[in-house]
């Protein structure tokens, strides 16, 4: 009966989906919610070394362990490509993969800069300050994920994929 619960114990412990800790969460949210205050008090540099105006109504970020569930069970498929609609429920998502494997901190800030840095690389110059396609074609969609004012909650999941050779960064973000 012991070998029979311990069996069963051991089943769920590696079939779990692990959420990321405490430590990992504060990385992550410190990361975007300084980006995002950039933007918002009119820091955010421009491809041109120009700042973007001061933005409005940009609320700050918090973790939603739902979709925070939803990222890590996506990002534990090891798969580098984006999930469906239907998978992600709606909300909005940014992938990162770097070769190897990286501190989960060190990766989920590292996600969230490189996300970012698509301003300062590709740029944002639509004088009314909206997302077009052309805007968006030019290479900013992760950024403008990381932008968008009315989003107020994310979850992002993170695995060292070793068969694949990566550790992937899933985030999901709501509204989208």
């Amino acid at each position: 009966m012991a070998k029979f619960f311990l069996t069963v114990l051991l089943m769920a412990f590696t079939s779990a989906t692990f959420a990321l800790t405490k430590e990992e969460q504060d990385a992550l949210l410190n990361a975007h919610n300084s980006l995002r205050a950039d933007l918002a008090n009119g820091r955010a540099v421009n491809d041109d070394n120009t700042t973007l105006p001061a933005g409005k109504n940009i609320y700050k970020l918090n973790i939603d362990p739902t979709i925070e569930a939803m990222a890590q069970k996506y990002a534990d498929k090891c798969v580098f490509e984006h999930s469906t609609q239907k998978e992600r429920n709606g909300t909005g998502e940014n992938l990162y993969n770097m070769g190897g494997q990286q501190n989960y901190k060190d990766a989920l800030v590292g996600a969230s800069n490189l996300w970012w840095s698509e301003l300062k690389e590709n740029g944002f110059h639509n004088p009314d300050l909206i997302l077009t396609q052309k805007e968006w074609d030019n290479g900013i969609g992760h950024w403008s994920q990381m932008a968008w004012a009315q989003t107020e909650s994310l979850g992002c999941g993170v695995k060292y994929c070793e068969k694949e050779g990566f550790t992937i960064v899933v985030c999901n973000y709501s509204p989208a």
